[in-house]
């Protein structure tokens, strides 16, 4: 029977051919070895494909998916449906975390056994290879849901999440453009469960002029519809903590 390893780490990869190895390099380094990495190609039309065959030609560890879902939320989506470990992470290609990353989220979170999810805080490089000061967001572990219905301040790789409930939760909304993490984690928090802090920067992300966030128009209109879920019961959360909070 085959070993369903501890982690599994859903990567995006999108024409991503001058980012992807730094974010291959970074699993690679972790101090933890029992992890699976599915890399979802998603109708690359650069060297992305090519760089992902040699990792998985040199390390049983990383599989690839090919995916025309045109979205980070379906290409994350297609990623769930194989993947296989207790834990989900989900790093996109041009993002990066300290090698120690996994080792830290998976003790906290073996000790504290009743947690849905841990994180920790995240440090942005600018274009020039400059990090931003440290950024981690201690209300999230005190008052997940409060904090989701109305902003999020957890970068996507910066937490290791329950498969099974993000399962059960549906996944990312593909009809969102950007913010559909947001979303996510706002129906996660929804559910009461116990979020647990580690007190470090271990996640990095590039700032680039070309990225999809830099789409204010579209974010601001994603974000709207995701606050406006925040403040009213949401159908796709069947068994949420209180209808009180949803309010």
């Amino acid at each position: 029977m085959a070993h369903n390893p501890l982690v599994s780490i859903v990567v995006p990869a999108h024409n991503a051919e001058v980012t992807l190895p730094r974010a291959l390099d970074c699993l690679v380094d972790q101090e933890i070895v029992d992890w699976e990495a599915i890399v979802v190609v998603d109708v690359s039309t650069d060297a992305t494909a090519a760089i992902i065959a040699g990792y998985v030609e040199h390390d049983a560890r990383f599989r690839t998916l090919s995916a025309s879902a045109y979205s980070a939320a379906g290409a994350r989506n297609s990623g769930i449906s194989t993947a296989r470990g207790r834990w989900l992470m989900f790093l996109d290609a041009d993002d990066w975390v300290d090698a120690g990353f996994l080792a830290k989220m998976l003790a906290a979170l073996e000790a504290a056994p009743d947690a849905v999810t841990a994180y920790c805080g995240s440090r942005r490089v600018m274009p020039d290879g400059e990090l931003t000061p440290s950024s981690i967001p201690t209300e999230v572990a005190i008052q997940p849901f409060e904090t989701f219905a109305r902003r999020c301040p957890i970068r996507t790789h910066a937490l290791l999440v329950d498969r099974k409930t993000i399962v059960e939760l549906g996944g990312f909304d593909v009809s969102l453009r950007t913010c559909e993490d947001w979303d996510l984690w706002q129906r996660l928090a929804r559910l009461g469960k116990r979020w647990v802090m580690v007190d470090e920067s271990l996640a990095f992300y590039r700032t680039s002029p070309n990225s999809l966030t830099r789409n204010s128009t579209q974010m601001l209109a994603d974000a709207e519809i995701v606050i406006a879920r925040g403040f009213s019961p949401d159908p796709r959360v069947k068994k949420p903590a209180s209808v009180s909070n949803c309010g």
